[in-house]
C-alpha cells in the first residue's frame, strides 16, 4: 500500500486526464508519470537509493511534484522544509535527517548558500550558482526505480521547533496512503475534484491529506505558487475549484479586498478550515455561504 502504486494505477485508468494545474501550465495524469521517472533518474545519478532521504525546500510548484514522485520511486525518503527557514534551521534538518540532495527553489539560493550542510544541493525554477534539477530532468533518461513496501518510510515531518530543536516526524508509505484513503471517503472526493493547494504543500496536511487524496483518487490538484488573497479568489473563479482547505486567514485575507463580492466561487462544494479556532466571520460563515453557495466546513 503505497502512494506510487496508487498513482500509476489512476495512470493507467485515465493518462490523459489532467492532473497539476499550475498558472498557465496542465500537466497530465500520463505526463507526470514520465517526469517522475527522469526526477528519479536524476535522483538516482545524485547518489540516492532506497533509505536515502532526500529534502525539498520548494514553493506550491510542480517541480516539488516531480522530485516527491521521483524520490519515492526510489524508495527514498521525502523531508519536506519550511521554504521560510534560514541557514542554521536549515542546516539542522538536513545534518539531522541525514539528506543527501537537497531540491530547493532557486529564490532560496541565499539562504542555502550560507548553509553548512553535505547535502547535494539542486536547484529549480531558475538560475543560480549550483546545479540545475531542472536541466538535469530534461537530459535524463528514464529510470523505473524500486516500489517501496508498505512499512517504508515514505517522509520525515519536522516540527516548528518552537520549544527546542525541530523533532523528525517519521511516517510509513503505509501511513500516508491510509490519511489519503481515509480523507477520501469522510469528505467524498472523488475523480472529479479540482482541489486548490493554496496553503504550502511542505505542510502535512495540504501534502497528506488534501494533495495525496486527490491524488488517489485520480482528482485535479491545482497549485498556487503561493498564497496570495487576490490570486486565491482569481483561481478559485478561473479553475472552477470545487474543495479547498486553508488556515483562517486565508479565508478573512480575501473578505478583506473591495472586490471580493465580483468574484464567482459557486463551483466550491467544500471550504475546510483548521490549525486555530475560526473567527466568528468564518463561524457565520455568511459572506462565503452567500458569494460560494457551497457548503463551509470549520474543523476547528
Amino acid at each position: 500500500m503505497n502512494l506510487i502504486a496508487a498513482f500509476d494505477g489512476a495512470v493507467r485508468k485515465h493518462s490523459d486526464k489532467t492532473f497539476l494545474r499550475s498558472g498557465d501550465v496542465s500537466i497530465s495524469y500520463g505526463e507526470m508519470k514520465a517526469r517522475s521517472h527522469l526526477a528519479a533518474a536524476v535522483l538516482a545519478e545524485a547518489g540516492v537509493g532506497p533509505g536515502d532521504a532526500v529534502a525539498l525546500m520548494c514553493f506550491n510548484t510542480p517541480e516539488f511534484v516531480d522530485a516527491l514522485l521521483g524520490a519515492w520511486r526510489l524508495s527514498a525518503i521525502v523531508v519536506p522544509v519550511n521554504h521560510k527557514l534560514q541557514a542554521q534551521e536549515l542546516e539542522y534538518i538536513l545534518r539531522h535527517s541525514g539528506a543527501k540532495v537537497l531540491v530547493f527553489d532557486a529564490s532560496l539560493a541565499d539562504v542555502v548558500s550560507d548553509a553548512d550542510a553535505w547535502a547535494l544541493p539542486l536547484s529549480t525554477g531558475g538560475k543560480t550558482r549550483f546545479d540545475s534539477f531542472d536541466d538535469k530532468m530534461r537530459q535524463a533518461g528514464r529510470l523505473v526505480g524500486t516500489e517501496p513496501d508498505d512499512d517504508t518510510i515514505a517522509e520525515i515531518l519536522y516540527t516548528s521547533g518552537t520549544t527546542g530543536r525541530p523533532k523528525g516526524c517519521v511516517l510509513t508509505h503505509r501511513s500516508v496512503t491510509l490519511a489519503a484513503i481515509t480523507v477520501a471517503l469522510a469528505l467524498s472526493i472523488t475523480r472529479e475534484e479540482r482541489t486548490l493547494i493554496a496553503m504550502p504543500i511542505w505542510h502535512s496536511s495540504p501534502l497528506n491529506n488534501w494533495f495525496a487524496a486527490t491524488m488517489y483518487v485520480g482528482g485535479t490538484v491545482v497549485l498556487i505558487r503561493e498564497y496570495n488573497p487576490l490570486a486565491f479568489l482569481e483561481t478559485v473563479q478561473r479553475e472552477r475549484i470545487t474543495f479547498y482547505f486553508g488556515a483562517p486567514v486565508s479565508y478573512t485575507a480575501p473578505l478583506q479586498l473591495d472586490v471580493f463580492d465580483t468574484f464567482d466561487l459557486s463551483s466550491v462544494r467544500a471550504w475546510l478550515t483548521a490549525g486555530v479556532p475560526s473567527p466568528p466571520i468564518l463561524r457565520n460563515a455568511s459572506q462565503l455561504a452567500i458569494a460560494a453557495t457551497a457548503s463551509i466546513k470549520c474543523t476547528a
